[in-house]
């Protein structure tokens, strides 16, 4: 094969975004998907590399050696190359998927991080108090588990604040629905609106921004936004940590990990494992309670 007719990386990552988007990828998963591998591709080809087939295992370990990351993180990395190197092998760019060649690493997934009923109180008084825009975005996350991304793609319509009897045991509740282009699973779901949600939504003032009519979430960057008002409340933020915090008291409330992984669009053994028993009956009243 002569120069003119090796593929250059911006091409052969070009042709492999088309391919996903065409597959009806979501365009954040594009984006983060195209930075990921602009960077790799940049750096294997300092190391010589100009095609998928010219990649070699030293290459990628190489990669891997020179970032700082998590296990989780390194998984994620790994998964973002193999789908490039199988996308690859079908349209005849390269022969073997070489990251089939490379273990992922043990990702150990301990208990979860959630917040105290104290810190609950703490970010929603900061929230309401410097960003009144973000109160839905905060309470919905911490006292319904909505996840962050989900709740970025939401419209008010979406919350049914009405209270009703939604099922047994359930009185007084509303009704959140995660439609299936909003949710990560792309599966509808609905989630109960506890009586203490139902009265903090009434003080959330519907924010519009001009590029997001009727969005719960005036902001493209919900979580850059919660991470902020964190720092303001003295609270170490981690992502999720809203809807870890409402997994965990979920759980200890119903004490039934299938309902609960339903409303959460979970699995009830990874719910199960991870967020049963972080909650005392004692802290699960006290959050429970949290009232404007």
């Amino acid at each position: 094969m002569t120069q003119e007719k090796i593929p250059q990386w911006p091409l052969i990552v070009g042709d492999f975004l088309n391919d996903r988007k065409g597959k009806n990828r979501r365009p954040t998963y594009i984006k983060t998907l195209k930075s990921y591998l602009t960077r790799f591709t940049g750096a294997v080809s300092t190391m010589g590399c100009n095609t998928l087939e010219d990649v070699k295992r030293e290459h990628v370990e190489r990669w891997f050696s020179q970032r700082v990351e998590n296990p989780a993180t390194r998984c994620a990395g790994h998964a973002r190359i193999s789908s490039m190197f199988s996308w690859g092998v079908k349209a005849d760019k390269c022969q073997t998927n070489i990251m089939q060649k490379i273990d992922r690493p043990t990702v150990e997934r301990g208990e979860a991080t959630i917040l105290t009923a104290a810190q609950a109180i703490k970010l929603l008084a900061v929230t309401r108090q410097l960003k009144p825009g973000m109160l839905a975005y905060v309470a919905l996350g911490l006292f319904a588990g909505i996840r962050p991304h989900e709740l970025s793609r939401m419209t008010w319509k979406d919350i049914d604040t009405r209270p009703r009897d939604t099922a047994p045991g359930l009185v007084g509740y509303g009704m959140a629905t995660v439609s299936a282009a909003a949710a990560k699973v792309r599966h509808r779901r609905t989630v109960p609106l506890h009586p203490t949600l139902l009265k903090w939504l009434e003080f959330c003032p519907r924010v519009e921004h001009p590029k997001r009519p009727g969005m719960i979430v005036p902001f493209t960057r919900g979580d850059a936004q919660t991470n902020w008002l964190a720092r303001r409340a003295n609270i170490e933020w981690i992502p999720d940590i809203l809807r870890h915090t409402a997994a965990s008291q979920m759980l200890a409330m119903h004490q039934n990990e299938y309902i609960v992984a339903r409303w959460l669009g979970h699995s009830p053994q990874i719910l199960f494992n991870h967020y049963f028993s972080l909650v005392t009956p004692e802290d699960c009243a006290a959050f429970w309670s949290i009232s404007p």
